[in-house]
């Protein structure tokens, strides 16, 4: 269980970087999290994935509650 909690932080702190980037070249964060990983220069790496330690995808808000740029859970 530890480990499966160490992996979803870790997945959650490289999907949130790829959100930033992309907001940085796009000016805007995406729709959902599958537009991270296509195009010819892709934000997210396929392989890394959006899911979390269990196997489940991750869940993706933007604009976030309370006024934060998104919210990833």
């Amino acid at each position: 269980e530890a480990a499966k909690r160490r992996a979803t932080r870790t997945t959650m702190e490289v999907v949130a970087n790829a959100l930033d980037a992309y907001q940085l070249e796009k000016s805007s964060y995406p729709p959902t999290l599958s537009v991270l990983t296509q195009g010819a220069t892709p934000f997210l790496d396929e392989r890394k994935g959006t899911k979390d330690g269990w196997g489940q995808e991750l869940l993706y808000q933007a604009p976030g509650a309370s006024g934060r740029k998104f919210d990833l859970f």
